[in-house]
């Protein structure tokens, strides 16, 4: 009975312990499933990374091929979407910047003004029964500035001019900003150092401030906080440093960076003669910004500022309007789209080389997948083997792609170390080029250039690893796992496309588009090089001479620039001297109106207007081909007349261009004809023509001579210096005589230099464009010889074959050679038709040459066949040297 007892015990406490291990192992099991369902995921996606370095390391040769084709697509990319960002896609530096409006104006005529100046954001427009504008008078301003109830803030600023400082070490140029003691309040700006300019430096009888901008401070005044609430001179008149402007606040019109801010209300100050009329309602020169109050519509603020011009332009003897019906009207639109500054300029060329720099990226990531689809028939048996053993198609994809992006994602590392200084070659291209402006950029990585390289490492890693991925997994198991796999795909493989034909053919296609492209924009800047202005380019040192401090120094004024000229003239290696209003094809022109009499008939003619100094067409090489050049006499009058820049009593000696004499006089001798000029309202004597000079491109390079006078100036800024061959060397000298002075010299470059500054645009799309092309067909070439060089070792059996059957050496070269030129020429041929219909879009950018020239067609066509024959060469000779009988014994 004990014995049965201890038996049932056993036999119960066994059943209890098989309970308990049963229970366990359904929880452990039951855990096991949860933390797979959470972790899972993450763990293969971990195992999936470690796999792909282990594989990649493998092969490095590889992987570094790989890596650098998409650094360099990346990259440019990057480089090229971070300068769009800056110049074109970034917020203003300001509080709220979408909330700041800008004030414009309309009307169904021309305003009568007393005069009116506007910014490159905003021109004055004027067409037949329309006319617009944002700039307006100091009057409207203050009458904006009551309206409390509407608009939050409001603010005015106009453009200030160059200034000379003085505070620290030599005088130099500045460029200055007139605002409203409102200013930076309404931009919500915050100064890095003191204040910045209040309501109260604006007010009449206020002492004089001025703020600098932080880059003007770091530049020239190297930081030093100690400067502030010091005395700087601006133009010998001194002015309080009250404060320095925030860093991040570099423009509020793109491309236009102030040096310093001055209260509106002091800019009478530097003016020879203080004009009364300037506060005027009929004196527009002010553009206004503001803000509107909460819980105010657009259209609310737009009706009540319509109503105050309104009230203005019909009030008082001179009325800006003529008719009640000129119906002038305020819109307010959103500064952060209407204050442009230089974008229209460099928009254009930028999103061309984003153009150009997509379809390298698109090249790049086709010729990385016909790499992978190369590696990826090479894995076939390894695909078999893991298919074979249960991996799901979709799990080798997700692997596949796994490898593919962290391709990517070192190569868009590398990638953002090349952009970065592509960025910085960029923008000092641009500045270089753009010298005439005060081009500041911030290319600094943002959340939406961030965002762009990882859409672009994402786009890529698609791009070029899924086709090969899905063609990876899509095999027989049978001859993989047998190794046979790579013998019987090749079997009548010379009948079929390919994915890596297809890919080839895309890459030639692509570069040639890019090079036909390329290649128009290089024979548009040689033709604009080639073209004659009219007179001799080499050998003329240009620069300008700041006289503004000039009478604060004592230094007699009546004759400073004759007395420099004199003085430059006579320096080694100067064969001539002259000065002039404006530099020849700088950009800047003077222009006015001629009142010519055709008949019973008066007919205005505008006319450009060049003031120049003694000795300028000699200087220049500007032939007179009739009656005289400017004599003594001749700026002797010009001197006279020069504070009313026109007289009454009689006219201005000028000398006229043959396109001037060809359109005012029909028939007769042109010299010592008198041609009628007005001005506005008032009423001159006119020119009278002294001689005749040859035609001379003016101001810009691409449009045709149109008529210009040639008048003496008295004293102006800029100087010409023909040499007698080294014009560096002259450079030292003319800088001495102007330090000797304490007169500021600026803009020291040669006439060829100039040129080049105008063709600034022209020279950096055919740079960076010839480039991308060369380098887009380098990918194309690498693309052909990739792809030959895989035929080639995968065919090593057939070509033994054909050998062994009496094959001859040139046939097999001959063969492997009309492989590979074939997928080139399908490739140029879709590429050409594709040109054809993309570089129509360069039209307005091209001069000379048409978007469907068929020599450049032509030309880029030959030299990408030529390109890919050279790829084919080494694989053809490499089949050449196939030894049938080992190639059969290998099998």
């Amino acid at each position: 009975s004990d014995w049965t007892a201890l038996r049932r015990d056993l036999a119960s406490s066994q059943r209890e312990k098989q309970a308990r291990a049963v229970i366990a192992l359904e929880q452990t099991q039951q855990r096991d499933l949860r933390l797979r369902g959470k972790f899972s995921p993450f763990t293969e996606i971990r195992q999936d990374l470690f796999y792909a370095f282990r594989t990649l390391r493998i092969r490095p040769g590889f992987a570094l091929a790989v890596v650098l084709t998409l650094a360099l697509g990346i990259g440019a990319n990057v480089a090229i979407f971070s300068l769009i960002d800056a110049l074109m896609l970034r917020s203003l530096p300001v509080q709220d910047p979408q909330r700041l409006m800008l004030f414009r104006w309309t009307a169904k005529e021309s305003p009568r003004l007393n005069f009116l100046t506007s910014n490159d954001d905003c021109q004055y427009v004027q067409t037949k029964g329309q006319s617009s504008g944002c700039s307006f008078s100091r009057p409207f301003m203050n009458a904006i500035l009551s309206q409390s109830s509407l608009l939050a803030s409001v603010a005015g600023y106009a453009d200030g001019g160059n200034y000379i400082i003085s505070g620290k070490g030599s005088s130099r140029r500045a460029q200055g900003e007139l605002v409203t003691g409102t200013y930076f309040e309404t931009l919500g700006v915050h100064p890095a150092i003191g204040r910045l300019l209040e309501p109260a430096d604006d007010a009449p009888g206020a002492a004089p401030a001025l703020v600098l901008s932080y880059r003007y401070w770091q530049s020239v005044f190297a930081g030093d906080p100690a400067i502030v609430g010091n005395e700087i001179d601006v133009n010998g008149k001194p002015f309080t440093l009250v404060g320095i402007g925030d860093p991040r606040f570099t423009h509020l019109r793109p491309g236009n960076s102030p040096d310093f801010w001055l209260p509106v209300s002091l800019r009478q100050m530097f003016w020879t003669k203080p004009n009364p009329t300037s506060d005027a309602a009929n004196s527009w020169w002010l553009v206004i910004v503001g803000r509107l109050k909460n819980g105010v519509t657009r259209s609310q603020a737009e009706a009540t500022a319509s109503t105050l011009l309104r009230n203005q332009s019909f009030v008082g003897e001179k009325r800006v309007f003529r008719s009640e019906d000129a119906d002038p009207r305020i819109t307010l639109v959103p500064a952060q789209s209407a204050l442009t500054g230089i974008r229209t300029e460099y928009s254009k060329p930028l999103y061309i080389l984003m153009a150009i720099v997509g379809v390298v990226l698109l090249a790049a990531c086709a010729n990385v997948a016909g790499l992978m689809t190369v590696r990826a028939t090479a894995r076939q048996q390894e695909m078999a083997v893991r298919l074979a053993v249960g991996a799901s198609r979709s799990r080798l994809v997700r692997q596949l792609l796994t490898e593919s992006l962290a391709l990517s994602v070192i190569g868009a590392g590398l990638g953002l170390v090349l952009a970065r200084w592509g960025e910085q070659v960029l923008v000092a291209l641009l500045t270089n080029g753009a010298a005439r402006t005060a081009l500041t950029l911030d290319t600094s990585l943002d959340p939406r250039v961030l965002s762009f390289a990882v859409s672009a490492t994402v786009v890529a890693a698609v791009l070029f690893g899924l086709l090969p991925a899905l063609r990876a997994t899509r095999i027989d198991l049978t001859p993989n796992l047998k190794g046979a796999g790579d013998l019987l795909s090749s079997k009548g493989a010379t009948r079929k496309i390919t994915t890596g034909d297809v890919l080839v053919v895309t890459q030639v296609a692509l570069s040639l588009i890019v090079l036909a492209g390329a290649g128009l924009l290089v024979r548009t800047l040689q033709n604009l090089h080639r073209i004659d202005p009219g007179f001799a380019v080499q050998n003329v040192l240009t620069f300008g001479i700041d006289s503004s401090l000039a009478k604060v120094r004592g230094i007699p004024v009546d004759h400073l620039y004759a007395d420099l000229q004199q003085q430059f003239a006579g320096l080694p290696g100067v064969a001539s001297a002259t000065y002039s209003g404006m530099l020849l094809l700088s950009g800047s022109m003077m222009a006015t109106t001629f009142a010519e009499s055709n008949g019973s008939k008066t007919v205005n003619v505008q006319t450009n207007i060049m003031p120049v100094g003694p000795n300028f067409f000699q200087t220049m090489g500007i032939p007179i081909l009739q009656g005289r050049g400017l004599s003594e006499e001749d700026f002797a009058r010009a001197a006279a007349i020069a504070p009313s820049w026109t007289s009454k009593d009689w006219p201005m000696p000028a000398v006229a261009n043959e396109t001037f004499v060809r359109q005012s006089f029909q028939t007769g001798y042109p010299v010592g004809a008198i041609v009628g000029v007005r001005h506005g309202d008032f009423p001159s004597a006119g020119y009278q023509i002294v001689g005749v000079a040859h035609d001379a491109k003016y101001n810009d390079l691409r449009e045709d001579v149109e008529p210009t006078l040639y008048s003496p100036a008295a004293n102006t800024g800029y100087f010409e210096l023909r040499t007698d061959g080294n014009t560096s060397a002259v450079i030292s000298s003319v800088r001495s005589i102007a330090e000797k002075m304490d007169l500021p010299i600026f803009d020291v470059k040669t006439q060829a230099m100039l040129i080049d500054e105008m063709l600034y645009q022209e020279r950096l799309l055919a740079k960076l464009s010839s480039f991308f092309a060369v380098l887009i067909m380098l990918l194309a070439c690498i693309g052909i010889y990739g792809l030959l060089a895989y035929e080639v070792s995968r065919r090593t059996r057939e070509i033994g074959i054909r050998v062994a059957l009496g094959a001859t050496t040139l046939q097999v070269f001959r063969y492997v050679m009309l492989r590979g030129f074939a997928l080139a020429a399908t490739g140029a041929i879709l590429g050409a038709v594709g040109a054809v219909a993309v570089t129509r879009y360069l039209d307005s950018l091209l001069y000379g040459v048409k978007p469907t020239d068929p020599l450049s067609l032509a030309a880029v066509a030959g030299m990408l066949l030529l390109v890919g024959v050279v790829a084919c060469f080494v694989p053809a000779h490499r089949a050449t040297r196939v030894d049938p009988l080992i190639a059969l014994r290998h099998e």
